[in-house]
């Protein structure tokens, strides 16, 4: 008590008082051990300090642990089976005070809130130099004062003839054999756990310890080794596990990012046979702690770091600091910023594939007897993942991470089942509706069918009826499985055009489950952000999520002529239609206002008009080659209020001018109209240009120019005809393969700031003919009145796309 209160003076003369002098306490040695040596032990004239820095506080304390082991060993024995006139006798002998037998039950009394090494001891007992160790033996005196009591015990405690209980045939200390055999085959099973002990001089020794510990180190274990005392590591904290400042604050240098490199280059480096300064200095050179490593806690940012001891390193391995998933991958992997590109390895993806590999092996080592089902989150019990030390993408295949527990709900009565089902891996297949929040509409196959390629549409909820082709599950590798259509899923189409990216705009279609798509096929659900993200093209590859088309986004699509669209009045709520409701395609048939069904007749494609530029034609859905446009074909002038109608966007036959007269052209072999179109508004004097010429057998382009006008010097084929058209293209001669595509704009739109305006007609616009609200009237082209309702239009779509951020 003396000593955990600081009073070193107090705690040696209370000492010399409970050996009541040298020569006593060197006299008891001699009668217990029967040495007759000289006397070498003196406390006389010692100062009371110095005595008591010969024995620790701590010596006390481990002294009393192991008294209340003996307690614990003696409190189960039943002493009333030996006699006690054979000890008390000898006691008496010995002129020790016995006024009752020895109690072996009550001789260590350890209640109390004293300093261990006293419990149970009396505050008053304390004070009293001749009952200090009152409560530690059978008696009412000091052992120190009578050395023969103490020889007695001494000797008694040897004999076999029942003076003193033989505690072995009470215990099983006869076992020891067997105990200390089976613990020397658990320490060779441990191996050399504890490590090396190397001596401060003993450089090469300290050298081999610091490349040993390297070798066993983890990518964690650096991680962890790097950041020290910045990772709180209090159980009880709100920020358990993450870094006591913020990532973006925490200054790492060059480790946070490539740790699995660097911890590479260090094995390198430690796996070298001649172990010397250079290669010693070279490791420890390389590793460095953010925080002081003198410090248990770092709370500010760091402006410096610190060098590591081999004793730092090698406390490191195995760590058992718990650093969270999300703060390796903000910290060691670059996460915090959302604009970096995520590194190839990120350290998190790893660390949490050790994780998942070490948890499944615990479970291959439980009692199966006793706990047969299988580790919850092996997505097929029989496709475990504790042998998977090192294909990550294997164990991320074959495992789920619980979110919370999946209980039943009685969707009659909407009370919840809070049972668990007979095997965690067979739970009922839940059917759900993919909802739109805003507009209370879900998604549903196109047409109901059930085909490869069909496309997903944006539908009004069916409440009556089949809604099976409205409903999906979400199958436990993360694809989403209509219930009309067995083992088809939601899939990105990837492939537009030829091209293959995750580009805004992809279309979202119904496919067969399989292997090779696999990714195209995998959705996320991101809570409170983007929706539902398709795998392959996630956050660092487009972050495509599955959207409704609306009227802003529809003209930033790149391939926006795959989407079929509606042209919809606000005002009337009503629809631009074919006027014969799309049944036929005679050229020239009109557009009228209709009541909006969604019909054919009244979906559009958009598509751009050229490689550049916002202009674009509106093509047909009922009838694929006809495009809208204003004005009669033979009556190209800008006339207010003429009738909108469809015309072929190309003409068969070799192109003409009014006088059916041909144009002078440049040739070149092309394998596209799309690529012969950019090739001729690429040639010098394209200003003059009516149009091209396009035949696919022979690939043939023909860029047509105007009278007078056809450049010179090309390297091309040039035909300057006898007789050349002017002005612009009125007709085609009908010629076989071939196909007259005009660049008058009378057939090109560009749509802004809610109305449709002709590209040929500037200051005119799409408009409904007379101000009525009602089915019937035509659509004309007219010139813009500003903010009239007649000229507004938005671009509806049932269509479901894959969009960036939306």
């Amino acid at each position: 008590e003396y000593l955990h209160d600081g009073n070193v003076d107090g705690a040696g003369s209370a000492l010399k008082s409970m050996i009541r002098g040298s020569n006593t306490l060197v006299d008891m040695r001699k009668e217990l051990t029967n040495d007759n040596g000289p006397n070498s032990f003196s406390l006389d004239g010692t100062p009371n300090d110095q005595v008591a820095q010969f024995i620790p506080a701590e010596v006390f304390d481990e002294i009393v642990e192991h008294a209340q082991e003996v307690h614990e060993l003696l409190d189960g024995i039943d002493l009333s089976i030996f006699s006690t006139s054979h000890l008390e006798e000898p006691l008496k002998n010995e002129q020790i005070d016995v006024e009752e037998p020895a109690n072996f039950d009550n001789s260590f009394d350890f209640a109390g809130g004293q300093h261990r090494f006293f419990r149970g001891v009396p505050s008053e007992n304390l004070q009293s130099d001749s009952n200090v160790l009152k409560n530690f033996i059978p008696s009412n005196s000091n052992v120190f004062e009578n050395p023969a009591s103490m020889k007695y015990y001494w000797r008694h405690s040897q004999l076999s003839n029942g003076l003193m209980p033989k505690l072995g045939k009470y215990t099983k200390f006869h076992n020891d054999d067997v105990v200390m055999a089976k613990h020397q085959l658990r320490v060779e099973a441990l191996g050399d756990t504890c490590g090396r002990v190397c001596k401060l001089e003993d450089y090469e020794c300290s050298c081999e310890r610091l490349f040993d510990c390297i070798s066993d180190m983890t990518e964690y274990d650096l991680a962890v080794l790097v950041a020290g005392g910045f990772i709180d590591t209090n159980p009880s904290s709100d920020t358990f596990g993450n870094f006591s400042v913020p990532a973006n604050q925490l200054n790492l240098y060059n480790a946070d990012q490539g740790v699995a490199e660097k911890l590479s280059g260090l094995k390198a480096r430690a796996s070298v046979n001649s172990i010397n300064t250079d290669n010693c200095n070279a490791v420890l050179r390389e590793l460095f702690s953010a925080c002081d490593p003198d410090e248990s806690t770092c709370m500010n940012p760091n402006i410096q770091s610190f060098s590591v001891s081999t004793g730092a390193v090698c406390n490191a391995v195995n760590s058992n600091k718990k650093l969270l998933f999300e703060v390796v991958g903000e910290e060691f992997d670059g996460f915090v910023d959302k604009f970096t590109e995520a590194p190839c390895k990120p350290l998190s993806y790893d660390v949490c594939a050790e994780f998942v590999v070490q948890f499944d092996k615990l479970y291959q080592g439980r009692n199966t007897v006793e706990y047969p089902l299988a580790n919850p989150m092996l997505k097929t019990p029989s496709n475990y993942v504790h042998d998977q030390v090192v294909n990550n993408k294997a164990v991320f295949d074959r495992v789920q991470f619980p979110i919370r527990y999946n209980f039943q709900q009685d969707q009659t009565t909407g009370v919840v089942t809070r049972e668990f089902p007979p095997d965690v891996h067979t739970v009922p297949t839940r059917y759900f509706l993919l909802t739109n929040p805003t507009s209370g509409k879900v998604l549903g196959l196109r047409g109901g069918s059930c085909a490869d390629l069909t496309p997903i549409e944006v539908q009004d909820r069916v409440h009556i009826g089949n809604v099976d082709s409205q409903q999906f599950t979400l199958t436990s590798d993360g694809r989403l499985e209509s219930k009309l259509c067995n083992e088809k899923v939601l899939s990105n189409k990837w492939d537009v055009g030829g091209v293959h990216s995750c580009t805004s705009g992809n279309e979202l279609m119904l496919q067969s489950s399989s292997d090779t798509n696999a990714d195209l096929q995998r959705w996320t659900f991101v809570r409170d952000a983007s929706g539902i993200i398709n795998s392959l093209c996630g956050q660092w590859n487009g972050n495509l999520a599955i959207s409704a088309i609306e009227d802003d986004s529809i003209m930033t699509i790149d391939y926006s002529d795959t989407i079929p669209v509606q042209f919809i009045n606000p005002e009337s709520n009503m629809a631009i239609g074919l006027a014969n409701g799309g049944e036929a395609c005679p050229d020239g048939v009109g557009v009228k206002l209709q009541t909006a069904t969604g019909n054919d007749g009244q979906t559009f494609y958009i598509k751009q008009a050229h490689d550049v530029g916002k202009e674009v034609h509106i093509y047909s859905k009922a009838c694929p080659e006809m495009v809208l446009e204003g004005q009669a074909f033979y009556n190209r002038d800008c006339k207010p209020n003429s009738a909108l109608h469809l015309h072929p966007l190309s003409i068969t036959g070799h192109c003409r001018d009014s006088d059916y007269l041909y144009y002078s052209y440049v040739e070149k072999t092309f394998h596209s109209s799309m690529t012969c179109n950019r090739f001729c508004q690429e040639l010098d004097q394209s200003e003059n240009q009516v149009g091209f010429e396009y035949c696919a057998s022979p690939v043939t382009c023909r860029c047509l120019y105007e009278a007078g006008t056809l450049p010179a010097g090309l390297p091309y084929k040039v035909q300057d005809v006898e007789s050349p058209g002017v002005s612009r293209v009125y007709s085609g001669n009908g010629a076989a393969g071939w196909k007259c595509f005009s660049f008058d704009k009378i057939n090109t739109w560009r749509i802004k700031d809610g109305k449709v305006g002709s590209a040929k007609c500037k200051g005119m616009v799409m408009a409904i003919g007379s101000s009525s609200t009602s089915q019937g009237p035509n659509i004309n082209l007219a010139p813009t009145t500003g903010r009239g309702w007649h000229q507004a239009w938005s671009i509806k779509s049932n269509a479901a796309r894959l969009l960036t951020d939306s």
